[in-house]
């Protein structure tokens, strides 16, 4: 029988900062002793000394910014959990197989645990949190009160704003490449030119490019969540209309382009609401929901590599690799790159940035994959956490005050989430919360930061937020003028 972990009616808290604190001198030793006659050893064990020094300086509210956050659904912590898992720990693979600008590399990647904070801690003292009301969240009912007015108002909107869209690429489109997979069963190449041509290759208008990345990472997530919050209420058939449309929509239009983590995302987020909405999560429910994550990227993978041998193994190391050695990879072709092949950037692969420098934007990603896989006319995109793209803009100083801007961010926006959701698990809690997961997790190593806000659609969650602030502020003046 699994034991139970008790998120809702239990007070119990696992201290994952202190297992983490008491580990870390333990493999230290461990890496010292390895270490006598291969150096390498001596930079991963920089790397967890900067893990322990970011443990100590949280530690006090750990359930906010360290580790043991992950247990409250943080945003800190999801974001520092992420890139300990996903770049840090995984950038001993690369200490070993690489020998040029390694420093720098260690440099880039330590640097988070000490600036990171930084940008918390300043932001706190600004944007409050209380946190003693943290913990108690998720062990709340359900809250059907806060803001219902505008749910009916918004799910009708989105139904029809994500209809439209949704239209709109099959217009635009040539080929979808999702129906062309039965069809080319084990050409990866084929089904490649097709991925890259349905939507990166794709002649469209930014403003349409935009309108089917918010499609995905905020439109149909969030009419989805909010329908499913809201029939667990209602049972109302209105609801489970929208629960179905939003889903189904989801599914199709995120696997449209054969893209995997877009369908990895979307069971995330419902995985996420679960998570926020269930009584108990115990071990046979976590493995369901990994499975379920990444059952449709496989089953696209193993249509692309159908007829290869050892086909199950193929795909697993594949997946692995993708998740916990590529991210990492990228970042040191990054570092490799620039300044040594091409001068930094000032600015010029940011957007925002690049619109007031002379020479205008530059792909840098596509540049970067060109590069490292000496393939000159390539399309495709070697994508990369910020780091990567402050470094190639900015070097040392781009990734420096980045670093500040993410930990300032990162603590604003949990106290924005938790302002307007008023410390109860209600509607605004629960969709925000689901939506981030991906965004900062799937999409937080291989996006920047700008990419994260803009082209992921959070900077209109922030802004829809605020008009929500400003409309019930404004009827609570009239009432009380009344």
């Amino acid at each position: 029988m699994h034991k139970d972990i008790e998120l809702k009616n239990s007070t119990k808290v696992y201290n994952v900062d202190l297992a983490i604190i008491f580990l870390i001198p333990i493999a230290i030793l461990l890496f010292l002793f390895l270490g006598i006659n291969d150096d390498r050893y001596f930079y991963f064990i920089i790397i967890l000394l900067s893990i322990f020094i970011y443990e100590l300086s949280v530690y006090d509210k750990r359930n906010l910014f360290g580790f043991s956050g992950i247990q409250f659904l943080s945003i800190p912590s999801i974001i520092v959990t992420t890139y300990t898992c996903f770049i840090a720990l995984p950038s001993i693979n690369i200490l070993f197989i690489k020998d040029s600008h390694i420093l720098s590399y260690i440099i880039i990647v330590c640097q988070f645990y000490f600036i990171f904070p930084l940008g918390l801690f300043v932001s706190s003292k600004i944007h409050k949190i209380k946190y003693s009301k943290i913990s108690k969240i998720l062990k709340k009912e359900f809250n059907f009160c806060s803001y219902n007015r505008y749910v009916n108002f918004i799910l009708f909107n989105l139904f029809f704003i994500s209809a439209a869209i949704f239209m709109l690429y099959l217009i635009r489109v040539d080929e979808i490449p999702l129906f062309q997979l039965y069809k080319n069963i084990g050409n990866s190449g084929v089904l490649w030119v097709l991925r890259e041509e349905s939507l990166k290759l794709l002649e469209i208008s930014s403003i349409e490019r935009y309108l089917f990345m918010w499609e995905r990472s905020l439109f149909i997530p969030f009419g989805l969540v909010l329908s499913l919050f809201f029939y667990n209420k209602e049972k109302a058939r209105i609801y489970l209309f929208f629960s179905i449309f939003f889903f189904v929509v989801g599914i199709v239009f995120n696997s449209l382009t054969l893209e995997k983590s877009p369908i990895a995302a979307l069971f995330l987020i419902i995985t996420v609401f679960f998570i926020i909405s269930r009584k108990k999560i115990n071990l046979k429910y976590i493995l369901l929901s990994v499975i379920t994550i990444f059952s449709i990227p496989l089953l696209i993978s193993f249509f692309y590599y159908h007829g290869k041998d050892s086909l199950f193994g193929f795909l697993l190391i594949t997946m692995l690799e993708r998740i916990f050695l590529i991210p990492s990879e990228v970042l040191y072709q990054y570092v490799l790159i620039f300044p040594n092949s091409h001068d930094f950037l000032m600015g010029r692969s940011t957007q925002l940035i690049s619109f007031f420098h002379p020479l205008g934007s530059f792909d840098l990603s596509n540049y970067v994959a060109q590069v490292w896989w000496k393939e000159k006319f390539t399309s495709g995109y070697a994508n990369v956490l910020y780091l990567g793209n402050f470094w190639a803009d900015f070097g040392y100083s781009g990734v420096y005050v980045s670093t500040f801007i993410l930990g300032y961010i990162a603590n604003w926006l949990y106290s924005l989430i938790l302002l307007i959701s008023k410390y109860e698990k209600n509607w605004t809690y629960t969709v925000s919360i689901s939506l981030f997961m991906p965004i900062l997790t799937f999409n937080f190593f291989s996006s920047n930061i700008t990419t994260l806000f803009f082209t992921r659609g959070m900077i209109l969650l922030v802004m829809f937020y605020y008009l929500i602030m400003w409309l019930e502020n404004r009827r609570t003046l009239l009432t009380n003028e009344k």
